[in-house]
């Protein structure tokens, strides 16, 4: 076994697979780790949180969200220090666009630009920012950013995968193009981090978001990370003011409190549920000296394997993603009319895939987890569940 094989083959051991299960639905909820389940086991035993109310207990909880942000931080290619996690991607979006938008001084910036490759309800909580904001929501065809970076255009809010096709953005470029027509970047790194690598510092990017849930797997509702380049975080003012934001604190202070204020902090709100941050700490752990370039080649060979063989087996289904791995995510997605019967005919023999509209099949591919032993088994029964339409 190469070196590359016995890695990721003591990372899919961290995982409990049930036998004969494939799980294909990593870019949906990723699934959590063993570890994580245990220490959620640990910190609700009798006497696993004896401490709650104590103040270090206290302190250490609210320092937590900064601490796993760190973890996330090598994820994504920025410095630790400059991540923190909030409740859900949408509030931690909220706070970015506002602090974007916070930076202009002028009337004349005054539209949030995004692409319709967004889900509805992404447009429908954008829309609400936006409005909330004093701002518009402009809401183009995604060939068409780059012509639509106009000088009325304050942040340009993209995700790194086109969540509709699996089509990879280019990071670097458009944030350059952006920055050249005068505007800033939110990108939502939820279809990106753990299974792409990403340099969002090399890009000179100016926020980002993203989910846990997924390829990091975190669980169902695991809390979502902010991001802010350390070039402006002194000068934004989020729309809203968290607990954390501008502290004072003297230099005696300082020194005697465990854990400093971060600049990040500035947009923080509130602390995430400890059960939700003490599983998605664990499922962390499991990242710790991964190269990240393995990663990402791991995720593209094995979509184009499944690829493959779905062109010789399956000619019933029509690919939307790119066909190229380094221009696409760590999924590819198909469409057939029944895609929906054919997710509920795949999970009935034993293959998890995802649904994310009636005619669309969506295969994701967690590296951590995901192996080429479960390739021929999804092809198979993906074969047989187009038989019996």
């Amino acid at each position: 076994m190469s070196e590359d094989g016995s890695i990721f083959a003591r990372s899919k051991a961290a995982f409990d697979l049930p036998d004969g299960l494939v799980y294909l639905a990593g870019s949906r909820f990723g699934l959590m780790p063993r570890s994580a389940k245990e220490r959620l086991c640990r910190l609700m035993m009798p006497g696993g949180a004896a401490d709650l109310g104590s103040e270090r207990f206290t302190a250490d909880w609210e320092d937590l969200p900064g601490r796993i942000g760190d973890k996330i931080a090598p994820l994504i290619g920025v410095r630790q220090g400059e991540v923190t996690l909030g409740e859900t991607l949408q509030l931690q979006l909220f706070q970015a666009i506002s602090a974007a938008v916070s930076l202009y001084t002028g009337p004349k910036r005054t539209v949030v630009l995004t692409d319709t490759s967004n889900s509805a309800s992404d447009l429908a909580v954008m829309e609400g920012i936006a409005r909330a904001l004093g701002c518009r929501l402009r809401v183009i065809d995604p060939t068409r950013i780059c012509y639509c970076l106009c000088d009325d255009v304050a942040v340009l809010a993209m995700s790194a995968v086109n969540v509709q096709t699996a089509e990879r953005r280019d990071i670097a470029t458009l944030t350059r193009l952006t920055h050249e027509a005068g505007a800033l970047t939110v990108w939502d790194l939820s279809h990106a981090v753990g299974a792409l690598e990403i340099d969002l510092a090399g890009a000179c990017a100016d926020f980002a978001v993203g989910r846990t849930e997924q390829y990091l797997n975190g669980g169902p509702g695991a809390p979502a990370f902010l991001w802010a380049s350390n070039r402006f975080i002194d000068r934004v003012t989020p729309a809203l003011q968290g607990q954390k934001a501008d502290r004072p604190s003297s230099p005696d202070q300082t020194a005697a409190d465990p854990h400093p204020p971060r600049k990040i902090d500035r947009l923080r709100l509130g602390t995430p549920s400890l059960i939700a941050l003490t599983a998605l700490d664990a499922a962390l752990d499991l990242w710790a000296g991964l190269d990240l370039t393995a990663i990402s080649q791991r995720a593209g060979a094995l979509g184009q394997a499944f690829l493959a063989e779905v062109d010789a087996h399956c000619p019933g289904l029509t690919l939307i993603s790119p066909r190229i791995a380094a221009a696409r995510g760590a999924e590819l997605i198909y469409h057939h009319p029944k895609a929906a019967h054919l997710t509920q005919s795949l999970q009935a023999q034993g293959v998890i895939a995802d649904c994310p509209a009636p005619d669309r099949l969506r295969i994701g591919f967690a590296p951590l987890y995901n192996d080429f032993s479960d390739i021929d088994p999804a092809v198979r029964a993906l074969e047989q569940a187009l038989a019996t339409l």
